[in-house]
């Protein structure tokens, strides 16, 4: 119950506006003849107080309401703090009337302690007093029972304060996911659009980069066209020249059979006639006659096997020339075959050429990009590891400075506290003979002693170096102030002397002059 009231902001809920309970110590304790109900009373009515009150210390921060909640109960809220309010107002008044009453009892029991001689009268007070405090502890106990009903209505209001904030909570982060999954999706979204985008700009400017290349290969094929119609036009041209030659080479042959057709009945006319010739008598005339005759045979057939020979020589060398054309219009489509495979090579090599070199300026192109990028960060990081240096060398140098002076000090310290220690040796053998010369009432301590115990503190830190004053003695002349002997304290420092800052008594007692 306490550590819900606690965690409530109420506006009764500060250090000012409750009291303390007292402690253990400061409580007066009752005698040990007087009857021990005004303890019991007591006990109960702060040990309630105190819990509640220590209930209500406990809570260090309030947990904010919500806005949409605190529109909603602010009313009920600010009745149960009336109702607290109103209820610890009242326990602070019974608290301090029980307060006053146990004093009263124990002033009472203290003053009739000694003097009672009957038991009548004090029972009758005694009697007054139980009612009182019956009464009172009545109040205390009805309070208390409303105090639980008021806390029991807080913790209800606080359990369905959380339920509403981490139903609200939950609400936040669904919102939240929803609104970073949209966030993410518009992100996405964007990001596609910018490269589909980017892969749009890239085929434009290939589309771009590719027209005078198409006008190019067009500017090639029409070239191309051209040329295949002439060789379609010299094709024409041997085609109708062979077929004349074939006309030629038929007309030569028929020619050709004509004439032996020819010269074969002139033979054979030659021969019937050259029977119908008379024969000679004598056997000479006989084999001249046939020896002639066999002549004009071998000169016929010479002649004829001659005109054969050379037909057969003209048909050959017109097939030959036949095949050489034949060969020749062979030669030139293989040729004309070979050189379009050729040219299609080419151009497949020179596209692919050309898409390469396109490759490599965009990923030249891309690599200058990256690595102008790159020297941009690499010179930011420069920069910020200059400026970095910088500071660490004006820090370096400061330190520097820091430990040059913390060891000039240092040294400066040692000199003084080897001169102050040669000052003490000095004064060691004084200190004894102005022992016994020093005032009665005059309270001393070895000097050496004391500022070594300051030198030693000094060490740790809160040690003050001591100061030249010159020619002044404030101080020791209050010592000596009102007195006509000589000051033996003045006769130690004769016009210059130290004195050693301090500020506890063991420190002003290390000085050896103290009153």
């Amino acid at each position: 119950a306490a550590a819900a009231a606690g965690r409530f902001p109420l506006k009764w809920d500060s250090p000012g506006q409750h009291k303390a309970p007292l402690p253990e110590s400061r409580r007066t304790k009752p005698k040990p003849h007087g009857d021990s109900l005004g303890t019991r009373v007591s006990r109960r009515a702060l040990g309630i107080s105190s819990v509640f009150l220590q209930g209500l210390r406990s809570s260090s921060a309030a947990v904010p309401l919500a806005p949409g909640l605190e529109k909603g109960r602010g009313l009920s809220y600010e009745s149960l703090n009336g109702c607290l309010v109103e209820y610890i107002e009242k326990v602070r008044a019974l608290e301090q009337v029980n307060q006053e009453l146990e004093e009263h009892i124990r002033v009472y029991l203290d003053k009739k302690a000694a003097s009672v001689g009957s038991w009548g009268a004090l029972r009758e007070n005694w009697e007054a007093i139980y009612h009182q405090v019956s009464y009172l502890s009545q109040e205390l106990t009805g309070s208390h029972q409303r105090r639980k009903t008021t806390l029991w209505e807080l913790r209800t209001a606080r359990r369905q304060h959380e339920q509403q904030v981490f139903l609200g909570s939950l609400k936040r982060t669904t919102l939240k996911r929803t609104v970073g999954e949209a966030v993410l999706e518009n992100a996405r979204l964007m990001l596609h659009t910018e490269n589909i985008q980017a892969c749009a700009e890239d085929f434009k400017d290939r589309y771009e980069n590719e027209q005078p290349f198409r006008k190019a290969v067009e500017d090639e094929i029409n070239s191309l066209y051209k040329v295949i119609d002439d060789a379609n036009l010299t094709k024409m041209d041997l085609e109708s020249q062979i077929e004349s030659m074939k006309e030629e080479l038929t007309l030569l042959s028929k020619n050709h059979e004509e004439d032996v057709k020819v010269l074969y009945k002139q033979l054979a006319g030659s021969q019937v006639e050259e029977l119908d010739v008379p024969l000679g008598s004598g056997l000479d005339d006989i084999l001249e006659k046939i020896r002639i005759h066999w002549e004009r045979d071998i000169e016929k057939n010479r002649a004829e096997t001659g005109a054969l020979l050379r037909t057969k020589q003209q048909a050959e060398t017109t097939a030959t020339m036949r095949t050489q054309e034949e060969e020749l219009v062979e030669g030139l489509r293989t040729e004309f075959h070979e050189t379009a495979c050729k040219i299609q090579s080419l151009q497949a090599e020179t596209e692919s050429l050309r898409t390469l070199k396109r490759g490599l300026e965009n990923s030249l192109y891309d690599a200058k990009h990256w690595h102008d990028i790159e020297l941009q960060n690499l010179g930011s990081v420069i920069s910020k590891l200059e400026a970095e240096m910088g500071e660490i060398k004006v820090e370096t140098e400061q330190q520097q400075r820091d430990r040059e002076n913390l060891l000039t000090s240092k040294q400066q310290l040692e000199k003084d506290i080897a001169a102050y220690h040669c000052l003490l040796d000095g004064e060691q053998s004084r200190y004894l003979s102005l022992k016994a010369s020093v005032p009665q009432g005059w309270r001393t301590c070895a000097p050496r002693e004391g500022l070594v115990r300051l030198l030693e503190a000094g060490r740790l830190g809160w040690f003050s170096c001591f100061i030249r004053l010159g020619g002044r003695r404030r101080g020791l002349e209050k010592l000596t102030k009102g007195k006509n002997t000589p000051n033996p304290v003045m006769q130690r420092f004769p016009m210059r002397w130290r004195r050693v800052v301090s500020s506890t008594a063991e420190q002003e007692r290390g000085l050896g002059i103290h009153q």
